[in-house]
């Protein structure tokens, strides 16, 4: 996970606040590795649980439920800090500016007026689920309001999910950061060359490029996928009469018009590579982009994300 360790650190030095970064190595439970603490906060409490499932919240509640959620599996690291002189507010757009700098996507922000919202919440979103080790019944969790946020880092190491509930108490603003790092589902499992992209054209249409990687919130290609476009290349060079569409894929986390872009660029990527580095005549090949508009799994899971995160060639 080398490549997100490099893109969390970046939060700190994106934070308004100045703020001290943790080293990955540092064995130490008061902090995370990836992500620094607010500049002045004060460690508290922290939990760590190497798999288990967790639920994100991703709408306010309707008559005092969840409405909307994720649940993700992966390595669950809870921070509890407490900071003096900073308003949930000012927490809550150090952290929403940081975070987007280093790449994340908002998903969710959410905030509570009064203490009976701020109750509600805890009760819905944290005690259900774990996610606060104490419960509700700790009076000073519970504020007379509070700031939540639910971001996402897309890696091909494994996403990277980070909230934030804040709530003010008389002496100080209780900051509760959470990280997930999700696993990535094995691969290598389908080996794509000239003879698989033959058979599934034949026999649907269509073929899933597996194997074909982008980074991160980018249009960029990893390393790994010059292997995939070389066969791609050679399917098409032995079939010059067939013409394709290249149809991006995302997830449907995050705003819609965003993965409608970022799904069509990365087709466009594929294309060009195919016409830039093998010689593969234009005119052949539409790319196009629809999103999350189909995809082949629930986007509940790591495992199902990465599969709606796809490549496609359809017959024209």
């Amino acid at each position: 996970m080398k490549h997100a360790i490099l893109k969390l650190a970046c939060v700190a030095a994106c934070l308004l606040i100045p703020v001290v970064l943790v080293s990955a190595e540092a064995d130490r439970v008061e902090d995370h590795p990836l992500i620094s603490r607010y500049a002045g906060a004060e460690f508290q409490e922290s939990a760590v649980t190497e798999y288990d499932r967790y639920v994100v919240a991703l709408a306010p509640l309707a008559r005092n439920q969840l409405t909307e959620t994720l649940t993700i599996e992966g390595k669950i690291t809870q921070l509890q800090y407490t900071v003096s002189g900073r308003s949930t507010l000012e927490v809550l757009r150090n952290y929403q500016q940081g975070l987007r700098n280093a790449g994340f996507d908002v998903l969710f922000e959410h905030h509570g007026e009064n203490w009976n919202s701020t109750m509600y919440w805890v009760q819905r979103v944290y005690d259900p689920h774990g996610h606060y080790w104490k419960s509700s019944r700790r009076s000073t969790f519970v504020g007379n309001s509070f700031h939540y946020l639910a971001a996402q880092l897309e890696d091909p190491s494994g996403d990277i999910y980070v909230t934030l509930y804040a709530t003010p108490t008389r002496d100080a603003t209780i900051i509760q950061v959470g990280v997930i790092e999700t696993v990535p589902m094995d691969t290598g499992m389908i080996t794509v060359d000239v003879d698989y992209l033959r058979s599934e054209i034949e026999r649907t249409g269509t073929v899933t490029l597996h194997g074909l990687q982008f980074f991160a919130d980018s249009a960029q290609m990893t390393p790994a996928s010059v292997d995939i476009l070389e066969e791609v290349a050679a399917f098409l060079a032995a079939h010059p009469s067939m013409n394709f569409y290249v149809v991006g894929h995302t997830t449907t986390l995050g705003p819609h018009q965003n993965l409608m872009r970022l799904s069509e660029a990365r087709a466009q990527a594929c294309v060009q590579a195919l016409v830039r580095d093998h010689g593969i005549a234009q005119a052949r090949l539409f790319a196009a982009g629809v999103g999350g508009l189909a995809p082949v799994a629930s986007n509940a899971t790591a495992e199902d994300r990465a599969r709606n995160r796809r490549v496609e060639l359809v017959v024209r």
